[in-house]
């Protein structure tokens, strides 16, 4: 986690403490929702998950946010949103799948790492999605594209 020069390792940046596990998912999921709705939903579907990612962040955080950091992390969420569907549709071409699959395979590698309702348990060795080290789709999660 990145702090201002002077901040005392372990302290917080912007009211928030370092994230639990669970809510480093849920950063992650509300930063994957809106590379989703880049891609699929419109500029209205985008503004909703931009204006959800800031609501979390605000929840996650002890001391409301201010007006910048609010157009901070907006602008952070949609920069993320830009590389992620991009990656997302990169893969997804070199595959013959929908740009779409490939995101939701992103979600599920998200809960399949924490355990979450909706992923598979970490232990469990015949689940049907997986992610390298890297924490990346392997060729394995992607649907067979003669389906």
């Amino acid at each position: 986690m990145f702090a201002p020069p002077g901040t005392p390792r372990g302290g917080t940046v912007c009211g928030m403490d370092q994230p639990t596990e669970r809510e480093a998912a849920e950063l992650a999921l509300a930063l994957v929702a809106v590379a989703t709705a880049s891609v699929d939903g419109g500029a209205d579907a985008q503004a909703v998950s931009e204006e959800g990612l800031v609501e979390l962040v605000e929840e996650l955080g002890d001391v409301p946010l201010t007006e910048r950091q609010a157009v901070v992390i907006e602008t952070v969420g949609a920069a993320s949103a830009a590389l992620t569907a991009g990656l997302g549709a990169a893969l997804a071409s070199e595959h013959g799948r929908q740009t779409e699959e490939v995101l939701g395979l992103a979600a599920r590698a998200v809960l399949d790492q924490t355990g979450e309702p909706g992923g598979q348990d970490r232990g469990d060795s015949d689940s049907a999605h997986r992610t390298d080290r890297s924490g990346t789709a392997g060729d394995s999660d992607l649907p067979d594209s003669t389906d």
